[in-house]
């Protein structure tokens, strides 16, 4: 099925027609070269034909709504691109967060969406960096953790914050 089709009243077809009746009132060659451009004879003949355009719309929202349509699989395209770029670029210490990494493609209202990131929830503080804090502990009178290869028990961490490691953001410039 096509996706547009045609109809043959319309404003074009109006125009169309005032245009070549204007080119057939022409008498010399010279007339028709200056009205028009170009090297015409004076056996031209123009004729045009021309109609309404109207769209269907299940099939137009197919081509650009549908995640399998052309603009979909353009889309897709460009969110790969950021991923595999920010999987390379993200820190890994355990490689669970270079792991969770996702792209999830969508139809959202009249459009649809790409979306790349992670469930994790410290994937967010790795992205943004965290400003020195000072933890302590909740539920127990001490923090337990281990340091340099040693058990360490404290009530309060100066935690120094952590640089932010822009992996998504960086990476936006591959959607051009």
């Amino acid at each position: 099925m096509p996706l547009f089709g045609l109809i043959n009243d319309s404003p074009i077809l109006y125009f169309g027609q005032r245009i070549a009746r204007r080119a057939r009132r022409l008498n010399s060659p010279r007339q028709f070269r200056s009205a028009f451009g170009g090297s015409g004879r004076a056996g031209t003949r123009i004729s045009l034909s021309f109609a309404k355009i109207v769209f269907r719309r299940p099939v137009l929202d197919k081509f650009l709504n549908s995640p399998s349509g052309p603009v979909g699989r353009y889309l897709y395209g460009r969110g790969l691109r950021v991923l595999l770029a920010a999987r390379s670029q993200v820190g890994v210490k355990t490689g669970k967060l270079k792991a969770s990494l996702e792209i999830e493609h969508s139809r959202r209202g009249p459009g649809q969406q790409v979306r790349v990131g992670s469930p994790l929830n410290y994937a967010l503080v790795h992205h943004e960096g965290a400003r020195p804090h000072i933890i302590v502990p909740r539920r127990a009178e001490t923090l337990r953790f281990s340091a340099r290869g040693r058990i360490v028990y404290t009530r309060v961490v100066r935690h120094p914050g952590t640089r932010p490691n822009k992996y998504l953001t960086d990476n936006l410039y591959l959607i051009r």
